[in-house]
């Protein structure tokens, strides 16, 4: 799957990413803070298992990123985008 911030291949039946892959550049560095803005991927498929925030309650685990998000700072519009939308 081709993003904008990175390109991934997804297992569906497993609903997570086999492989991720991003550009590492100075270029997406900026002043923007981490955010704490999970979203589900609403650019799946119909019928791909999304990953929504509830999936994490009282297992133990935390939600992450598809790419790392201090490779992802130049606006807040690109560190929201790395968690999986």
């Amino acid at each position: 799957m081709q993003k904008s911030q990175y390109t991934l291949s997804y297992n569906c039946s497993k609903g997570t990413a086999n492989w991720v892959s991003w550009h590492l550049s100075a270029a997406w560095m900026g002043p923007t803070a981490r955010q704490d803005d999970f979203r589900a991927d609403n650019t799946l498929p119909t019928g791909w298992y999304r990953v929504t925030p509830t999936n994490y309650v009282n297992s133990g685990f935390d939600k992450g990123h598809m790419c790392d998000s201090e490779d992802r700072t130049l606006t807040i519009g690109d560190i929201r985008y790395i968690f999986n939308d």
